[in-house]
């Protein structure tokens, strides 16, 4: 409580004489300073025009500190006529470190909503519109992107709740009073919990004849991924090879089935002598397969990714269904199992029953 003049000069008399230098600093203190809390934002400026330079995040986590779990996990009201296209339920765990939401606005206009761990010395890019707001007891930085004609592609809102950094992206010019209208959307009160759903296997991409002739078929045509949300409790039960393939030495294995980040896996490589290559993944999550540079294997082509016949959809002896790839330079066969995304990859030619039958002997 602030103390009046009359009292403070109460105070200042009845207090020992070598008190009084201490008893002054208190006082400045409680009546300048206030104790009141380090903002979550450090807003750097030009000392000649006071224009904002850059901004530095100073509270949150140093890097490799331990991450405190759950993420909370808040709600937001759209505003109506919105769609929820990318709902984060979809994907969060109890191991989440961040959270990302897209919306659509009745323009079809999209805004991400991002809730995250912070850090210490996250530094945000400088900006000609970059401002420092304060929005009741809220720092807000706001700042807008410009594109290579000077118009305006983004407009974003950062800020800080207890301990999670947050922010909204309107890929619009949007003014300030109608991102701070957003923003007062939270709902710190509803925790929203993931939403756990088996994994499938899917084949995803771009059909129709106006999307094979935009820049977007540089993403491929096609591509093959396990899809859901399993829920992994940790130590996580991950499958193996029960023994090495016939001619085959196991020459590397790495795994984490106690991760402290959610992400569970395993992986072994063999290689004969001849020095071909047999290649095990397994995940505890949704992946693509076929799709990552792990020397001597690379990803699947672009003018592969094109062709739905360069990958077969197989079933195996168990009934469960498989994707198999084979061109003159790797076989391969990538295929869930409960939580579990799996793949095998190899240099040796091999034929689809061969595959398989590979695949078969994981347990």
């Amino acid at each position: 409580m602030t103390m009046t003049k009359k009292k403070k000069r109460i105070l200042l008399i009845a207090v020992p004489a070598a008190l009084l230098v201490a008893a002054a600093g208190v006082i400045l203190w409680l009546v300048l300073g206030r104790g009141e809390p380090e903002k979550p934002f450090l807003v750097l400026r030009d000392q000649q025009t006071n224009q904002i330079v850059g901004v530095t995040l100073q509270t949150g986590l140093e890097t490799g500190e331990e991450i405190q779990r759950p993420l909370a996990f808040y709600g937001f009201n759209a505003p109506e006529g919105w769609t929820h296209p990318c709902n984060a339920e979809k994907t969060a765990s109890r191991y989440s470190t961040g959270y990302i939401d897209d919306y659509s606005d009745e323009n079809d206009c999209t805004v991400t909503l991002e809730q995250r761990v912070p850090y210490k010395m996250d530094m945000m890019e400088s900006s000609d519109h970059l401002q420092e707001i304060q929005f009741g007891d809220t720092q807000v930085i706001y700042l807008q992107d410009l594109d290579e004609e000077g118009e305006v592609a983004q407009t974003m809102v950062y800020w800080v709740h207890e301990n999670s950094l947050l922010s909204i992206t309107y890929q619009a010019d949007v003014p300030v009073n109608q991102m701070l209208e957003l923003l007062g959307r939270m709902d710190y009160e509803t925790i929203r919990e993931p939403e756990y759903s088996p994994l499938t296997l899917q084949i995803s991409g771009f059909l129709t004849e106006i999307e094979r002739t935009t820049h977007y078929i540089d993403l491929g045509t096609y591509y093959y991924h396990s899809q859901g949300n399993p829920q992994v409790t940790a130590p996580a039960e991950l499958p193996s090879l029960s023994q090495p393939p016939q001619g085959y030495t196991l020459t590397s294995e790495r795994s984490d089935t106690e991760s402290a980040s959610g992400f569970f896996f395993r992986e072994s490589r063999y290689e004969n002598e001849e020095g071909e290559v047999i290649q095990f993944y397994c995940h505890g999550m949704a992946m693509a397969f076929f799709n990552r540079d792990d020397y001597p294997f690379s990803a699947m082509t672009y003018e592969e990714l094109q062709d739905p016949a360069s990958v077969k959809t197989v079933t195996m002896d168990d009934g469960r269904s498989a994707f198999v790839h084979i061109n003159q330079d790797v076989a391969e066969i990538g295929w869930i199992d409960g939580y579990c995304t799996l793949e095998i990859r190899c240099t040796a030619p091999m034929t689809e029953e061969e595959l398989i039958a590979l695949a078969q002997k994981v347990k």
